[in-house]
């Protein structure tokens, strides 16, 4: 398997996913082979999950600006996942893959967080 599937949380790759299968004919309905038939759990999280492709990058810096007074900050290192086991002091932010970090730059300062992103760039 090429794309693996991880846990949107915590990015664990250690995932369950349940299928509806004809008890009879032990085939998968394929009315419910798609992701509403499907139930996810994160054995990690010890919870239900949602399952993404694993991100190529985990780590990101970006620069910005705060909402509130406008200062300005750059190259704050940002970590593509929630659900950490630890947490270190050198990630300013969980849970900002690259995909939420460029919705993030489109929509400027429409955003839920507490900062706008201007630019990022990748770590590798």
């Amino acid at each position: 398997m090429e794309n693996k599937q991880v846990c949107d949380y915590c990015g664990s790759e250690d995932v369950l996913v349940m299928r509806w299968i004809n008890p009879n004919t032990e085939e998968i309905d394929s009315m419910q082979a798609g992701t509403e038939g499907l139930v996810n759990w994160c054995k990690n999280c010890k919870e239900v999950a949602t399952l993404i492709e694993k991100p190529e990058n985990l780590f990101m810096l970006i620069s910005g600006y705060w909402k509130d007074d406008k200062v300005e900050f750059e190259n704050y290192m940002v970590y593509a996942y929630d659900g950490v086991i630890e947490e270190d002091d050198s990630i300013f932010y969980y849970g900002l893959s690259e995909d939420k970090i460029k919705e993030a730059i489109s929509l400027g300062i429409e955003t839920d967080l507490e900062f706008v992103i201007t630019k990022y760039q990748t770590v590798k």
